[in-house]
């Protein structure tokens, strides 16, 4: 994994290109920017041209030994600390570890490379702890914080690093690179690129789950429904299929992009403009009789749903509420 492996990221990479170029590397940087869209991958194609034996000028040779050993994570000179435990977060007594290798002098390379992959996860104490690198680190230490969420770092540690922001990817290349390396339809490529939100992370991660294979399950399903309280039923069976949180949370935003889709054919938009363009002429028929208000309203709970969901409440204590809700979305009114 080189810079030239990394999608839709030209600026970052273009800045980390000419920080090696010109051999003026700070001392900590934060690559900062939404989850999946290559950041993790940046870090260790930096670090790799940080310590390549081959020492190209803007690059890794990507295999050499050293550049092999970060691949496989087993260089001694590369530390990764991850949030952990039920909670997610980092808590001080990585950070201490962290702190007292950084007292060591490389074992192989020019530079001593600590990344601490999620900072937005740092306690508090962790964060004062890590300060104490920032504000005076040894010669040889170079830190890469990586961040989805800069609101959550706090202040003193954003002023001691240079940030380097990623960005989503426009729906255009990560749909290209779906279709060019996978070898997805357009269809498939479309949906998954619809789903995932301009992250090539996601996107990857909807494929290998089997999100598309699935697709039409969970659709078919939910398209079968007549009365109101059909729909609700239809639903229920849905989203009983799936035991597993991450899964749920698949046929949650499918279904969220069907409401969607129905929204834009309401208001007149082309096909080009649905997450499920071969569905077209299923969802006008489905939805002649919704008013565009009660299609938006469940498109809302669906999205409270997935809302719930991050902040780790059971689905199960919370659908029946957003059963009902769908039911009769406007408290008085059957929705189909």
């Amino acid at each position: 994994m080189s810079f030239s492996n990394i999608v839709g990221q030209d600026i970052a990479i273009s800045i980390l290109k000419k920080v090696l170029k010109g051999g003026r590397v700070a001392h900590a940087y934060l690559f900062a920017g939404p989850d999946g869209v290559g950041k993790s991958l940046a870090t260790k194609a930096f670090a790799k041209a940080l310590i390549c034996e081959v020492q190209k000028e803007e690059d890794s040779c990507d295999s050499c030994t050293s550049c092999k050993k970060v691949d496989s994570a087993s260089h001694p000179d590369v530390y990764w600390v991850s949030p952990s435990g039920p909670k997610g977060l980092i808590k001080i007594k990585e950070i201490k570890e962290l702190r007292r290798r950084a007292t060591f002098k490389p074992y192989e390379a020019r530079h001593n490379i600590f990344v601490i992959e999620g900072a937005d996860a740092l306690t508090e104490e962790a964060g004062n702890s890590l300060l104490k690198v920032l504000e005076e680190p040894p010669p040889e230490c170079i830190l890469i914080l990586i961040a989805s969420n800069l609101t959550r770092v706090l202040p003193t540690i954003l002023s001691r690093c240079q940030t380097i922001r990623f960005t989503q990817i426009s729906p255009r290349r990560l749909k290209g690179y779906l279709i060019e390396s996978f070898g997805l339809s357009e269809t498939d490529a479309h949906l998954l690129t619809s789903m995932a939100g301009g992250s090539l992370g996601r996107a990857v991660r909807f494929m290998e789950s089997g999100l598309l294979e699935r697709r039409g399950e969970i659709v078919n399903s939910f398209l079968k429904i007549g009365s109101g309280e059909e729909l609700a039923d239809s639903l229920e069976e849905t989203f009983d299929r799936f035991s597993d949180k991450e899964e749920l949370r698949e046929a949650i935003e499918l279904l969220a992009l069907l409401f969607r889709d129905m929204i834009f054919l309401k208001v007149g938009a082309e096909k080009d403009f649905l997450a499920n363009p071969d569905m077209k002429e299923v969802l006008e028929k489905f939805s002649a009789d919704f008013s565009t208000e009660d299609i938006a309203e469940v498109l809302q709970k669906l999205r409270e749903f997935t809302g719930y969901m991050d902040q780790s409440v059971n689905p199960k204590l919370i659908l029946p509420v957003l059963l009902n809700s769908i039911n009769n979305p406007q408290g008085n009114k059957t929705y189909v």
